[in-house]
């Protein structure tokens, strides 16, 4: 005779079994789907490290732009100009997105 709990613990192993093997391929497609993202992580990283170099140096970054100053003044000042007016224009952008 056999026991009265074989027929459901096998249904519940076979559920078991097929959860496993069905977890395996979703995990595969994620790995194949993230790997064709590294480029874009990637740059981002690369980004994030200049933004920290930048902040973490701030005098050669100073350095840089007096020798721009000193070189070509009026495109220097031009360039610092519009670098200014998109800085205040994110400003204002981003305390409307704050309200």
């Amino acid at each position: 005779m056999s026991a009265p709990d074989s027929g459901p613990t096998l249904t519940l192993a076979q559920r078991r079994q097929s959860l496993l093997v069905r977890s395996a391929l979703l995990r595969e497609q994620l790995a194949s789907s993230v790997q064709s993202l590294e480029p874009v992580w990637s740059t981002a990283d690369r980004v994030h490290q200049g933004i920290a170099w930048v902040r973490n140096h701030p005098l050669w970054v100073g350095a840089a732009v007096g020798l721009l100053a000193i070189w070509r003044p009026r495109k220097t000042l031009s360039a610092g100009l519009r670098l200014w007016g998109w800085w205040k224009t994110i400003r204002q952008w981003s305390e409307f997105i704050k309200k």
